[in-house]
């Protein structure tokens, strides 16, 4: 009675992490590797539960059916553990494997009365399985503690059931069919199972609640639409640059930029196509300026870049260089359309003592007079301006920052 109560424990753990990871995937239904999961969960509860309700009288036919949905759980569940961390698993393998393991159950099944030719097989097949997907999850670059906790259950698993079989023969014997559910190993494989169930499942919603924590952290440091800071982000990196800025006397400049007439792209071509501007213009910063510089999306179709150690000079190459290159971008590039956009940009550089509201302030008002001046110009801040150099450009942005 104890043995069978034990033994219904194992399906029951698997279906309530079948149901706890489908609860995840309605929150998040992108993440196709959280549905994986609930799929791998509800297939190993379905296979608990047809080999602790299976009749002995079924023999050992029966009992090697449950090997479809355990083999179709554990692909999944190991497909899911490699596809969160953007690994990819040897499917050839994979299938080979299976297909091998299961002719050789088969080939067990005819020449031999032992229980325990089968264990071996299935319990090799899968701790190849696991040892895939703890090979798999180790490629990745992200160290995080949940990674690794992911990593060691799948290799824990893997060698638990490399490591089994052994055991099971050295303390059992030669294990037959009619007594294979009355042994100590049976009761032993049971509550072993149940314990690294609950290990992997607790190892994998850590993993999926640590994604979705990074994701939602994500969201509010990047714009979805461009790649680019968002506006609070921006503003954090700014301040810690001007700061170092002003203790190491190293040349800071800032550009904002605005896409000139943008009211009338909504109006005229639609929002999708004011989006793909918004798009394509950030991306094209984002490609354009250098590693040690960042760039934030400040507003609907305003952009602010932070350029360090670089001067006023400097960034009004940079600037020229992005007002020249933005008519290239092509709107409505799926379309007959051919919708062209342009550019105006102010550039301040920063002064001694100066902070960030009063050094954007001053980048602002150069764009304002950009526009002022006819827009797809840059303008630079009024006390050092050079209107020839400001609309001309000249040299390179990488040899201005010196």
């Amino acid at each position: 009675m104890r043995d069978a109560i034990l033994g219904l424990v194992n399906p029951l753990i698997a279906l309530i992490f079948a149901v706890t990871f489908f609860a995840i995937w309605q929150r998040e239904r992108s993440r196709k590797e959280v549905l994986a999961f609930a799929g791998a969960y509800l297939m190993l509860g379905i296979g608990f539960l047809i080999s602790q309700l299976m009749p002995v009288g079924y023999g050992r036919p029966g009992l090697s059916i449950t090997n479809i949905p355990y083999f179709t759980g554990t692909v999944l569940l190991i497909w899911a553990a490699a596809s969160r961390v953007g690994a990819r698993l040897p499917f050839t393998l994979i299938w080979s494997a299976g297909a091998i393991g299961a002719v050789l159950i088969v080939v067990g099944q005819l020449f031999s009365k032992f229980e325990s030719s089968d264990l071996y097989i299935a319990n090799t097949l899968y701790g190849i399985l696991f040892m895939l997907g703890a090979q798999a999850t180790a490629s990745t670059r992200d160290h995080s503690i949940a990674n690794k906790l992911v990593f060691w259950m799948l290799a824990l698993t893997a060698v638990q059931f490399f490591v089994r079989p052994t055991l099971s023969f050295m303390i059992e014997g030669a294990l037959e069919h009619e007594t294979y559910k009355q042994s100590a190993y049976y009761s032993a494989l049971n509550a072993t199972v149940a314990v690294n169930s609950l290990g992997l499942a607790i190892a994998f919603i850590a993993a999926c609640v640590t994604d979705a924590f990074t994701a939602e952290k994500q969201t509010m440091v990047t714009d979805p639409l461009t790649g680019l800071l968002t506006r609070r982000a921006f503003e954090e990196e700014v301040n810690e640059a001007i700061l170092r800025s002003h203790e190491k006397q190293t040349p800071l400049s800032m550009i904002v930029g605005d896409i000139d007439h943008f009211k009338n792209v909504n109006d005229i071509w639609g929002h999708q196509i004011g989006d793909v501007a918004i798009s394509e213009f950030g991306q094209l910063i984002n490609r354009t300026i250098r590693s040690g510089d960042f760039a934030g999306r400040i507003g609907g179709e305003e952009f602010c870049i932070l350029v360090y150690d670089c001067d006023e000079s400097g960034a009004v190459r940079l600037a020229e260089r992005l007002r020249t290159e933005t008519p290239n971008i092509r709107l409505g590039a799926d379309t007959t359309l051919d919708v062209r956009i342009s550019a105006s940009f102010g550039v301040a550089g920063l002064r001694p003592g100066e902070g960030y509201k009063s050094l954007f302030a001053r980048a602002d008002s150069s764009l304002y007079e950009a526009k002022q001046n006819g827009r797809n110009r840059v303008e630079r801040s009024k006390k050092n301006q050079d209107t020839s150099e400001a609309q001309s450009g000249g040299g390179a942005y990488e040899s201005a920052a010196a």
